[in-house]
């Protein structure tokens, strides 16, 4: 688990570096154009995402040899069916965005999935025994490989092209590791009873796909209407706490799945299994949202140029937006790890509300800030709706999260108050807001105390550890 933190960390770095090079070499307009592009790649994906890796894992038979090259045929022909889309919907994206100079761009891009469709899925399987180091080794080592590529390209082209070259090499990096790791022969192959079992799993996920792309990337949809500057600034600036909430969410989901999985035939062990992966969550995106608001608006022109300035208050209804989406997690976690992956369309279609929202919002008051608070409302819903429709599958009581639920969006609120008030320039409110946010944060971590006993232990412990390292194995004088 630590190789695999350590591993998310890296890679999450890297691509953030990715498109700090990026933002510095090509400027906000043609950012947007890389954003354009990989908004449509990443529209075909999540259409045709079947949580492969997460089916390796919590199938009753993920080990067995047979499945898993049923896998990796649907990988394969997922990979085909991706690139055909980006070919032959190029030219009419491009129409639809007023950007004809990303039409050869997406076609190029088809090399991606192509590539990516020859993964070994045996990294994945591994994780069935709590092994992270395969998958560790795999998403570090790609990501750099993607840094790389992308940072050449973007040196020598100067346009959104160089994106491709960072993509393309990453993908056969990807690919190439997996089969190195690999214990088993690659090869694909057809099982009827394997098949039905993961069409079964996958089905309500394409579904899925089309509602998890609305919820995650209409945001963007809609702020490229506002103009390729405004979606590459607001893209740059989101980046900067998307990174680490993905470290966060990948990390969660990865070490946590295997464990619910294991449980779930154990109510109580379940519960509490549970109650921690929502803690630790709450905890974590709390310190996410509370860093971002505050470091964000110094942060963004420093590392991308003074071209990517935005608003304080731009940077706090980010911070509640991607905090949201990453503490959703965990009632997402539960879900997958009862095998339920209808849920998990249940809890994106819910968030689907976000988009009439912001887009009403945007007509009467057009702009960035209008957009932001339309999907945060949205999130929000979907948070409540999926806690709740999980918990009526698996049997919890609802108290609990919805407390924590309580807790975390008024602190959240407030940390919206306090950023509107300092650029007001109203310094009593912004002193009264914040003041205010102490009370419901405290109670969050007086709920939480168990968990934060839990880290304040493994922080001694590791400390112990490095003072004993340091002093040759005897306790420290």
């Amino acid at each position: 688990m630590k190789s695999y933190f350590a591993a998310s960390v890296v890679s999450q770095i890297a691509a953030l570096l990715r498109f700090i090079v990026l933002s510095r070499v090509v400027g906000p307009s043609e950012l947007g154009l890389v954003t354009l592009l990989i908004l449509t790649s990443q529209f075909f994906e999540l259409v045709t995402d079947a949580a492969s890796d997460r089916f390796i894992i919590q199938d009753p038979d993920g080990d067995a040899p047979r499945l898993q090259q049923v896998v990796q045929s649907a990988m394969f022909a997922r990979g085909l069916v991706i690139a055909a889309g980006l070919v032959l919907s190029a030219r009419m994206v491009a129409g639809l965005v007023d950007a004809p100079e990303i039409a050869p761009a997406l076609m190029a891009m088809a090399l991606t999935p192509l590539i990516g469709g020859l993964v070994h899925m045996d990294v994945y399987r591994a994780q069935r025994a709590n092994e992270f180091r395969p998958a560790s080794i795999l998403i570090a080592s790609s990501e750099v490989a993607g840094l790389v590529g992308t940072a050449v390209a973007a040196l020598l082209l100067r346009d959104h092209t160089a994106i491709i070259y960072g993509l393309v090499l990453r993908a056969a990096t990807l690919v190439g590791v997996s089969h190195l790791l690999a214990k088993r022969r690659y090869a694909w192959g057809f099982s009827r009873a394997e098949a039905h079992r993961f069409i079964a799993f996958a089905v309500p996920l394409f579904f899925n796909g089309l509602l998890l792309f609305l919820g995650t990337q209409g945001d963007r949809i809609l702020v490229s209407g506002l103009g390729k500057e405004v979606l590459g600034r607001y893209s740059a600036s989101q980046l900067l706490i998307f990174y680490p909430a993905a470290i966060l969410l990948r990390f969660m989901v990865n070490t946590h799945l295997p464990g619910l999985a294991g449980r779930r035939d154990e109510p109580a062990a379940f519960f509490q299994a549970t109650e921690k992966l929502a803690g630790r969550t709450a905890l974590l995106c709390i310190g996410m949202a509370l860093g971002f608001a505050v470091v964000g608006p110094f942060a963004a022109p420093l590392l991308f140029g003074k071209a990517f300035q935005q608003l304080p208050i731009v940077f706090a209804l980010l911070a509640t937006l991607q905090t949201i989406r990453t503490v959703r997690l965990w009632p997402s976690t539960v879900a997958l790890a009862l095998g339920r992956s209808t849920l998990a369309a249940a809890d994106n279609a819910a968030r689907l509300i976000a988009l009439p929202v912001a887009f009403a919002v945007n007509q009467a008051h057009p702009g960035l800030i209008s957009i932001l608070a339309g999907f945060v409302v949205g999130e929000i819903t979907a948070l409540v709706a999926t806690m709740l429709l999980v918990n009526r599958a698996s049997g919890m009581p609802n108290r609990s999260g919805v407390i924590r639920v309580m807790l975390y969006v008024t602190v959240c609120a407030l940390i919206i108050g306090v950023s509107w008030a300092a650029e007001q320039g109203r310094v009593l409110w912004t002193g009264l807001t914040a003041l205010g946010a102490t009370a419901p944060l405290a109670a969050l971590l007086y709920k939480e105390r168990l968990i934060l006993s839990e880290a304040v232990e493994a922080a001694s412990r590791l400390v112990a550890r490095g003072g004993r390292a340091n002093t040759g194995g005897k306790s420290p004088s």
